[in-house]
């Protein structure tokens, strides 16, 4: 899993991870220090345990929830993108269910 906690990601970097894509991945994007963000982070880590080198799994911390709403053109400040062949298979925005994410989780896998 790869984590980032600065401000540099824009959406080239978003394209880029898309276009990257040909093995399941998961693109997380959050305000740093929610709730939110330190619950899909637990969630993250088991899932990297779990399936190891079967999924990519990139996070990305940022301050400003109005830049993350601006730069994906998201309603909420935690957007998670779960992609597999180079196209997004589904998306979450906000917290959910540990139930809802594995659902969304088993389209890529």
């Amino acid at each position: 899993m790869e984590t980032y906690n600065q401000n540099f990601f824009n959406k080239e970097v978003f394209d880029k991870l898309l276009e990257k894509a040909t093995s399941p991945t998961i693109i997380s994007v959050s305000r740093n220090n929610s709730f939110g963000a330190h619950w899909l982070k637990r969630l993250l880590n088991n899932i990297k345990s779990k399936y190891q080198d079967e999924i990519h799994i990139h996070t990305y911390y940022i301050e400003d929830p109005d830049r993350i709403m601006s730069i994906l053109g998201e309603g909420r400040s935690m957007v998670t993108y779960f992609i597999k062949e180079n196209k997004i298979k589904d998306r979450l925005t906000g917290s959910v269910s540990k139930k809802i994410f594995h659902e969304k989780l088993s389209n890529i896998l």
